[in-house]
């Protein structure tokens, strides 16, 4: 089957949606605001709130029976693209510090901190092998990427502003959930009911001006565990369209604008391959490949890099295969000045899924947890998300 490519338009992507936001609390971004979300359409809106419904594909949408997302499909505004890659780490860091990838340095979901000797799962904060968490007293990851967030840029100019991020409770105190919170008031949140009732209440009862983030981890979770067309994730879906409409009606002051995104897609997996199960290819590589299924660095032995172009070819019908230099130059990972990690965590080459298989980046011992659905290629599946714009 051939699938559709999309590479990411960093002039209408989930950066440039962000831009538009922090431009209308003065702050300046690399990134241009995009044309449909004009400045003056922030500037009378007392409450700003963005969504990120993890994995709320473009492609995902479009599947669901009408009835079920007819608010949502009512409130369409755009569609953006992901970044590269299309994965949550990279795109929530993104969102975070208002950098593209290549400059925050968080590539994917699972990297190499060689102070350590580990390979870390970067959001949860722990060790790829073991699941143990990583101890942060004696190294902490994020200190080490150095970043300043956007919440921090936005209370240095807006110092009568609220800022309020809304998380699901189970990951409410990650250590990827404390960074985000950083001078915001943090609200976990058990359900899309309590999210909504809490929402509801701040708006109605709290008059200062405010900036709103909510996060959720759905459909995106729902979709590893089940795939992309589950009857859990239409339910969800619809239980999203459902909530919005019920906020619509019942919030009608003018005063707030709502934005809702995702920061990528998901695409079913139809097989998984095991680097090492390939003995050639396998005996090239310096380290195990890296990152996530679907968007893979390789580091190569030099004297066995003749070798390993031989090998790579039987992947090139299910991978985009490039050198360092080819994504670089490219800027395929964005523009802007990498990030000093990012010498250590891109390797001699990167594959990028463009059909529907995987590789595993999975020790032996998880390899039955394989995900039903994936992220992190070039597929139209995995790069589009949906814009809506609800003014209440």
């Amino acid at each position: 089957m051939q699938y559709k490519l999309v590479y990411p338009n960093y002039q209408n992507c989930v950066l440039n949606l962000l831009s538009s936001i922090v431009n209308s609390y003065g702050i300046p971004s690399s990134y241009s605001p995009l044309p449909c979300l004009p400045l003056e359409g922030f500037s009378k809106k007392k409450n700003i709130i963005l969504i990120l419904l993890d994995g709320l594909g473009e492609k995902l949408l479009q599947k669901q029976k009408p009835e079920q997302v007819d608010f949502i499909k009512k409130h369409y505004l755009t569609t953006l693209t992901s970044l590269c890659p299309s994965t949550t780490t990279s795109v929530l860091s993104s969102i975070l510090t208002g950098l593209s990838p290549i400059e925050h340095g968080a590539l994917g979901w699972t990297l190499f901190f060689k102070e350590c000797y580990q390979f870390l799962d970067f959001l949860p904060l722990i060790d790829h092998n073991s699941h143990q968490p990583l101890n942060s007293l004696q190294f902490n990851i994020y200190e080490q990427m150095n970043w300043k967030t956007i919440s921090q840029q936005i209370s240095g100019l807006q110092k009568e502003l609220d800022q309020f991020y809304f998380v699901e409770e189970h990951i409410a105190h990650s250590g990827f959930s404390r960074i985000s919170s950083i001078n915001t008031h943090l609200v976990p949140y058990h359900s899309l009911q309590d999210l909504f009732f809490q929402l509801k209440k701040l708006i109605q009862n709290n008059s200062h001006f405010k900036f709103i983030y909510i996060y959720s981890s759905n459909p995106d979770y729902i979709q590893h565990n089940h795939g992309t067309n589950h009857h859990l994730v239409s339910d969800y879906i619809s239980s999203v369209n459902d909530e919005l409409k019920k906020f619509y009606q019942d919030n009608q002051s003018g005063e707030t604008l709502l934005l809702l995104t995702a920061d990528h897609g998901l695409l079913n997996i139809s097989h998984y391959y095991d680097l090492v199960q390939d003995k050639k290819l396998f005996q090239s590589l310096i380290l195990p490949p890296i990152f996530e299924p679907r968007f893979l660095t390789l580091f190569i032995k030099p004297h066995r890099m003749d070798q390993f172009k031989g090998e790579i070819l039987k992947y090139q019908n299910d991978f985009v295969i490039l050198s360092r230099e080819e994504v670089l130059d490219q800027n395929l990972l964005g523009s802007g000045t990498p990030h000093p990690r990012v010498d250590d965590f891109i390797g001699d080459y990167l594959l990028i899924g463009n059909s529907d298989k995987g590789i595993s980046t999975y020790p032996p011992s998880k390899s039955s947890a394989f995900p039903v659905a994936m992220h992190g290629g070039l597929t139209d599946e995995e790069m589009l998300v949906p814009l809506i714009k609800i003014d209440l």
